[in-house]
């Protein structure tokens, strides 16, 4: 049977109702997101080492509540707002009583903090050994009513330019005054998750910073206006447009400006300079990948699509740390690191790779090798990865018009005098694998006969969940029907079934020992390492703006169609 989500039985207009349990202020300071006071250097070190979220006092204004959560490897600072004519706490237009509940709402419903930022709270930032909290608890933490009697002093009652309001007296926490009882919640039914009608209908997802850790970032596709100084190590160029009668140019433009990022200097310091990626480095990519061979490439790509869906939230040895327990999990869980978003773009990006290292190869040889390579990696992928996500985004490389109509260069990488048409039935099977998003569920449907070792093609599902706009959104603030489609197809997809009372096996919890133990070369590791991978792989189109997203792809496509069949 498939494991189902259980919800409380009372509810009211089809939403979910439950009352939490009486906490006491002592056990609230308890609670394993607040961290008390704390200033944001301190708050965003623990953030980025462990956890997804925590919530502290600012050193600096220790009457306001901050929330420090993880988006896209970058630690953010988001204020709770205090209303002073209702006197409660929020992040939107839903208020609060207390921060307690607003924490609970937004972590048990899984939902974004902010109309542009989708972070959302996951996994909280365990308190470091040894570390007690500051007695930093004011009356937002528990209903305001019920705080005289606990030792908590109000702005009335001492001095506003001293911080002694904060200070409570540890030894009244017992009383049994001090206890808070905290409202009825509503907790959201999963299909209202994502905009619910409280929030506003969001414009869109933003990500406006890019992560500094990929390294040297440079391109001519995108404006360099959506960047900032601070996200780049590199000043960026400006596109400009084709030269008219030069050919030539035009092809040196596309090996220049694909990436633009040097692997020889990927693993230099931000202060180094990187010269742009050319044919010749194109050339040592893929005498790097050919000499590697079909089974290293598919499992390191395998290796790098299973990193990137559990991302750090594999448990190591020593340590206690709780895994997504179904797929439906899992696909959100990125979520908080902005990689959901990051899956739909390396499919995209990997295709137009795997495109430009057969194209702009200028030996015939190398060409047909790297091509046969790419198909049987293909073949891997299906047949022993059970990766389908990659192996998607690579026949959507190969079956591009610059590569499919060059019917010497197919003759050339599959000779076949026997049979004539097998390079069509090559082609045909290729085309099969190719899931566009008009035939997503059915394709997706046959992942379900290999349901406990399958990686689905998630990219149109990603796509729907990010480019997600008002119009498309009915009066209730719910999602449009072809989504919840897929997000309850890819539910029963990721489902483990359960045999003879064990408990539920992810394929990634499987197959990452075995992808642990591959023996991939060096360089092949530097090249399709996670963070090689978005550099190399995605390029930088982690920007604010899907219209210059849109345009960027479009270029990148142009390019590629100045390569004719020769």
């Amino acid at each position: 049977m498939y494991e189902k989500y259980v919800f409380p039985p009372a509810s009211i207009s089809g939403i979910n109702i439950y009352s939490s349990n009486k906490i006491s202020v002592n056990d609230y300071a308890e609670q394993n997101w607040f961290h008390g006071l704390l200033n944001r250097r301190v708050a965003c070190s623990r953030l980025l080492n462990d956890g997804s979220f925590l919530v502290a006092n600012d050193e600096d204004e220790p009457a306001k509540f901050f929330i420090f959560v993880k988006w896209s490897g970058q630690c953010h600072e988001i204020e709770i707002k205090y209303n002073t004519v209702t006197e409660k706490y929020g992040l939107g237009s839903i208020e609060f009583s207390n921060v307690a509940d607003l924490i609970s709402y937004y972590k048990d419903n899984q939902l974004p903090v902010g109309d542009k930022l989708g972070a959302i709270l996951f996994v909280p930032v365990s308190l470091p050994q040894n570390s007690n909290i500051k007695s930093t608890l004011n009356s937002s933490l528990t209903n305001k009513s019920e705080n005289k009697d606990c030792g908590i002093l109000n702005e009335n009652q001492v001095d506003n330019n001293s911080n002694d309001y904060l200070i409570m007296n540890m030894e009244h926490l017992n009383s049994p005054k001090c206890i808070s009882s905290s409202p009825v919640c509503c907790k959201l039914q999963r299909q209202q998750m994502r905009h619910p009608p409280m929030h506003d209908k969001p414009l869109k997802y933003q990500n406006k910073c890019l992560n500094k850790s990929l390294g040297h970032l440079n391109t001519i596709y995108c404006n360099p206006t959506t960047f900032t100084r601070s996200t780049l190590s590199l000043p960026t160029t400006r596109f400009d447009a084709f030269p008219k009668n030069s050919t030539f140019q035009c092809l040196t433009n596309m090996c220049h400006g694909f990436i633009n990022y040097d692997l020889a200097l990927a693993f230099l310091n931000f202060i180094d300079v990187a010269k742009p990626l050319d044919e010749e480095a194109f050339g040592a990519v893929s005498r790097v990948i050919l000499s590697a061979g079909v089974d290293a490439v598919a499992g390191c790509l395998a290796y790098e699509t299973t990193s990137i869906l559990v991302l750090n939230w594999l448990s190591k040895p020593g340590t206690v740390n709780t895994l997504p327990r179904d797929g439906y999990s899992l696909l959100l869980w990125p979520a908080a690191n902005g990689f959901r978003r990051d899956l739909f773009n390396r499919d995209r990006f990997l295709s137009l790779f795997v495109t430009s290292s057969i194209v702009t190869l200028k030996n015939g040889d190398s060409k047909a090798a790297l091509l046969a390579l790419w198909v049987n990696v293909v073949k891997k992928l299906i047949e022993y990865h059970k990766d389908y996500y990659t192996a998607n985004a690579l026949v959507n490389g190969i079956c591009a018009d610059q590569i499919m109509n060059q019917n010497h260069l197919w003759e050339k990488a599959f000779p076949s005098d026997d049979d004539p048409d097998v390079i069509d039935q090559l082609k045909a099977q290729l085309l099969e694998h190719c899931v566009q998003e008009t035939k997503f569920s059915e394709a997706s449907s046959g992942c379900l006969s290999t349901v406990y070792q399958c990686v689905p093609n998630i990219a149109p599902l990603v796509k729907d969940l990010y480019r997600l706009q008002p119009p498309d959104v009915d009066v209730g603030g719910l999602p449009p029907a072809p989504l919840m489609q897929k997000l309850s197809l890819t539910k029963d997809i990721y489902r483990r079934r359960v045999f003879g009372g064990g408990s539920d096996i992810l394929w990634v919890q499987q197959r990452w020992p075995e992808l642990q133990s591959v023996q991939i070369p060096d360089e092949l590791q530097s090249i399709f390492r996670i963070e090689k991978i978005l550099l190399l792989l995605l390029g930088p189109i982690d920007i604010n703006q899907n219209d210059i997203l849109e345009d960027c792809y479009k270029k990148l496509a142009e390019i590629l169609t100045l390569f004719g069949n020769a």
